[in-house]
């Protein structure tokens, strides 16, 4: 069962073209941050295994347009969340806008907010569709690897995509004890931190937890206000349970959580949409200030994300063959929130709800 709603509340609504020319601030001045990373144990690109086929094979002999960069590649090139992945993947842009996240592939993508639209690229999570852009950006730590199909995507993975398909896989638990600690800080009081461990439980039953933590302090202030606004706050957590009965027969249990509050995704002011005209905030005695770090805005900036998931992956090789199951629900409650008008000036905002779940 799904339903969305999406609130407009209008104190005094013009013309467009009387609005200010304003642009999402997600991430201003880049946060620097020094932290550990681990080398690749290998550079090759054979030695990952990718899943674009719904099935195991190395880059080199799948047949498709993909990009396959494993965990290790990413923490050696310090790729911590679905912005930086952009330098790593020629012909494809990652972004986030008040919180949901924008992925386009050889210039196909899709910039719109509403809550409850499709993108034109298909994102995945461990083999599960993660419908909603909200949610796409919670599951990039502790990754086994990541997986950029370009070009279109029949239903081979679920559902016909326009430009191409994302595929994120997290790491899998392991027969041995392992797990690795990272953390940094930086300006803004900026601190990652991201752990795990993974090791056997009984003789057939693995086990791996992981966490990450990313914050950092405002880049600018709303006057109006007083707030710290395009800061971030963000917490997640995954449990994987991996049991192997019998030889052929493996059951991948797969729980996580994340959550997102900060009053990041402000619109900024950057002067009139057209030459000559003066935004209506601005004549109603409104301030607009042009400044690439603060607003002037009644209201602040709001995003809050909370999403949660569990999914089950049963699989069975033979010597007949192989079959795989995968089953999984997801749920995001998600409020995006920003002032349209740019203006300290009551006169136009929005607030897009996503209540959502599905199976």
């Amino acid at each position: 069962m799904t339903s969305y709603s999406r609130l407009v509340r209008n104190c005094l609504l013009m013309g467009t073209s009387l609005m200010p020319v304003a642009a999402m601030a997600q991430t201003a001045p880049a946060a620097q941050t020094e932290a550990s990373a681990q080398e690749p144990e290998s550079g090759s690109t054979s030695d990952i295994v990718v899943t674009a086929l719904r099935r195991d094979t190395t880059v080199q002999s799948t047949p498709a347009a993909v990009t396959a960069i494993s965990g290790e590649e990413l923490v050696s090139r310090g790729i911590t969340n679905i912005q930086s992945l952009a330098a790593a993947v020629p012909g494809v842009s990652f972004g986030k806008n008040i919180g949901q996240v924008h992925i386009a592939v050889r210039g196909i993508g899709s910039d719109s907010v509403v809550a409850g639209q499709d993108p034109r690229i298909a994102f995945y999570q461990d083999g599960v569709y993660i419908a909603r852009p909200d949610a796409q950006a919670a599951g990039l730590f502790d990754v086994g690897s990541v997986q950029v199909l370009k070009g279109p995507q029949g239903t081979l993975y679920g559902r016909n995509a326009t430009g191409g398909a994302v595929v994120v896989t997290s790491a899998r638990p392991t027969d041995e004890v392992a797990g690795y600690l990272r953390a940094g800080y930086g300006n803004y009081n900026a601190v990652k931190l991201e752990m795990a461990a993974s090791g056997p439980v009984t003789s057939t039953l693995s086990a791996r937890f992981a966490v990450h933590y990313d914050r950092h302090d405002g880049y600018g202030r709303n006057t109006v206000t007083g707030t710290k606004i395009d800061d971030q706050d963000e917490i997640g957590a995954r449990v994987s349970l991996l049991w192997k009965p019998v030889d052929g027969l493996e059951a991948l249990t797969i729980a996580d959580y994340s959550r997102q509050s900060d009053n990041s995704g402000a619109l900024h002011y950057f002067g009139a949409a057209q030459p000559g005209t003066t935004p209506l905030g601005i004549r109603l005695g409104g301030i607009g200030l042009n400044n690439s770090r603060d607003i002037a805005s009644d209201i602040d900036p709001k995003v809050d994300i909370k999403t949660w998931g569990i999914s089950e992956q049963i699989s069975y090789k033979g010597d007949w063959g192989s079959i795989k199951s995968v089953t999984a629900y997801r749920k995001l409650d998600s409020l995006n929130r920003v002032d349209v008008d740019g203006t300290s000036t009551c006169l136009l905002y929005t607030s897009d709800a996503a209540d959502d779940g599905e199976s």
